[in-house]
């Protein structure tokens, strides 16, 4: 995915990149790697793989982040840029996409999908979507099947450490573990904008993307 050309011409600079698997707003994010656009290593990879005539079914809801119909448009081109078909088909909000989601309603292969952490703590992300087990995956209840122990151990062991040093630690280790297994063509963050006039004070907007309003101050 050309990345760079999705944050500056579709979404006008709304967003940032995501340089790890959580946003770096959050308490106890750590940077794990970036994307790198090279349509090229993609058609010689697809080639050694023997891999031809792909096509792809991308699902999305309306609504889900800014300009999704126009991002969903712009993957349609970059993969064709590599010899990769797609389909697309879009959801109305209410609509059935979460037996979607689950599996239980039709086969997709990328799902264009938001998550939001309302603690503003990395770990509350981190076990929301990578924290499958195969008694979850059961009953759909994982993240779009995202199912890897070794993963959801090293989230385990974050999020029960006392010690804020080796927490921070050990949350750094289940975040490239992360990485490393993330099944994501590119993933972005969108920037939180907060405005007031001069005389309002003690507004600082947090993670969450909310603010105590009891720290708000309003001169005469």
């Amino acid at each position: 995915m050309d990345g760079e050309a999705l944050v500056k011409d579709v979404l006008v600079d709304s967003v940032s990149a995501a340089e790890g698997v959580t946003p770096s707003s959050l308490t106890g994010y750590h940077k794990t790697g970036t994307y790198t656009y090279d349509p090229a290593k993609a058609k010689a990879r697809l080639a050694e793989l023997g891999v031809k005539d792909l096509t792809l079914k991308i699902i999305w809801e309306t609504g889900e982040f800014a300009s999704d119909t126009s991002v969903m448009e712009a993957l349609v081109e970059m993969f064709g840029a590599i010899g990769v078909k797609t389909e697309l088909q879009q959801f109305e909000p209410g609509g059935n996409i979460l037996a979607w989601r689950q599996g239980k309603q039709g086969d997709w292969d990328l799902l264009g999908n938001g998550f939001s952490s309302p603690t503003g703590l990395a770990i509350t992300m981190m076990q929301g979507m990578y924290a499958g087990t195969p008694e979850k995956e059961k009953t759909r209840d994982t993240y779009q099947g995202y199912v890897i122990p070794d993963v959801q151990a090293k989230i385990q062991a974050a999020s029960s450490e006392v010690d804020p040093a080796r927490r921070q630690e050990l949350l750094a280790v289940a975040q490239q573990a992360i990485w490393d297994t993330w099944p994501c063509a590119w993933a972005f963050v969108p920037k939180s904008v907060l405005a007031h006039r001069e005389r309002v004070s003690g507004i600082n907007l947090a993670p969450t993307n909310s603010y105590p309003l009891v720290d708000a101050r309003l001169e005469a």
